[in-house]
């Protein structure tokens, strides 16, 4: 009996590695689309519409990421993403949203450049 128990927990293991590898291979193009979001966003005059779309994106890898146990891409995006709400919330003038998020902007920037995401492996 615990030889199935055993095998069925080696074969969710080796699912969440999959899983890892999947996700990390497609992190480049939603880094990306996050720095991308990041630069139109600072070249509008008007860009309520992209940093709702920018604030969805972080969001979204802070919470994958955060699962899937890829550490520091989880954090830089959640501390953008703390920041940002934070800043919406005070009506934060659009030169303060820049100031605030673009050193972890640069953080992101960095880790896409290394491409040193270090997954953790997953604990059930």
């Amino acid at each position: 009996m615990s030889q199935n128990n055993n095998t069925g927990s080696d074969s969710v293991d080796a699912q969440l590695v999959e899983l890892q590898k999947s996700y990390i291979l497609k992190l480049d193009h939603k880094l990306q689309h996050i720095i991308d979001l990041w630069l139109r966003y600072k070249a509008q005059d008007d860009p309520s519409n992209t940093l709702k779309e920018f604030h969805r994106a972080v969001h979204s890898v802070a919470g994958t990421a955060s699962i899937l146990n890829i550490s520091e891409v989880s954090r830089i995006c959640t501390t953008i993403e703390e920041n940002l709400i934070l800043l919406i919330s005070k009506n934060a003038h659009h030169q303060e949203i820049f100031s605030t998020l673009e050193p972890h902007i640069d953080d992101l920037k960095a880790l896409l450049i290394s491409k040193n995401f270090n997954p953790a492996p997953i604990k059930l």
